[in-house]
């Protein structure tokens, strides 16, 4: 996945190599949890925003279910490229394939992003190119089905075994931009001032949260806002 089909994903979709970051390891394999086999994987692909002013995202969670936000996007969403603005207006295309206008500016939407990273997979997964790497890595065939917020990758082995990989879009951003939000922000304060009220944290904030201090916005939907991303604090869990 990481080292063939992430690249293919990256020459297929501009937008996709354009937001792409890096792949996160979550949930219970890589948390050192999981009791039994190891055929099952989840895999966050993190996205992140073009440059641009912080001031130009406005973050919301009124009409939210808690635990979640929204984002709005102003401006000209746009990292300077001479090579990259040669090919295509990267506003356009950002706002073309994620983002639908609402009385708060261009809102980032979840089912836009999940359908989109969903299109690029089954796109990869269908090309003759990727088939012929599949003897290789002892695979038989991958189908992609959709659970939740992920997507499943289903890889029949050789070996008549199989390997379940979820794969979720994740965009990531700094927590300052959130602490003003009504249902999270308390929270977050209080994770902040323990570096300075308990000393046992003193080790785990100076050295960990002042450097990833990342919040992730997952596509899960939820309730009627079709907004609403679900806020993922993983890297401040790991660290606490």
């Amino acid at each position: 996945i990481k080292h063939i089909i992430i690249p293919s994903m990256k020459k297929t979709d501009d937008l996709f190599d354009l937001l792409f970051q890096e792949v996160s390891h979550t949930c219970s394999y890589y948390n050192g949890l999981r009791v039994n086999n190891a055929n099952e994987f989840d895999l966050n692909l993190v996205l992140k925003v073009p440059k641009i002013d912080e001031s130009s995202m406005l973050f919301k969670d009124e009409e939210c279910d808690p635990g979640f936000a929204t984002l709005a996007i102003f401006g000209d969403v746009c990292e300077p490229s001479p090579l990259r603005q040669t090919l295509f207006d990267q506003t356009l295309l950002l706002k073309r394939q994620l983002l639908t206008v609402d009385k708060d500016g261009f809102m980032l939407r979840p089912d836009k992003t999940k359908n989109w990273i969903q299109s690029i997979l089954t796109k990869v997964l269908n090309a003759p190119e990727l088939k012929q790497t599949y003897a290789q890595h002892g695979i038989k065939s991958i189908i992609l089905k959709e659970s939740g917020p992920a997507m499943t990758l289903q890889m029949q082995l050789r070996s008549k075994g199989q390997v379940d990989v979820d794969i979720v879009p994740a965009f990531v951003f700094k927590c300052r931009q959130i602490r003003h939000l009504d249902f999270i922000g308390n929270a977050l304060d209080q994770v902040y001032d323990t570096r300075y009220t308990n000393p046992d944290f003193q080790y785990i904030f100076d050295k960990h949260l002042e450097r990833n201090d990342n919040f992730y916005m997952i596509p899960k939907p939820k309730g009627s806002n079709p907004y609403q991303w679900r806020l993922s604090f993983t890297e401040i869990e790991k660290d606490m």
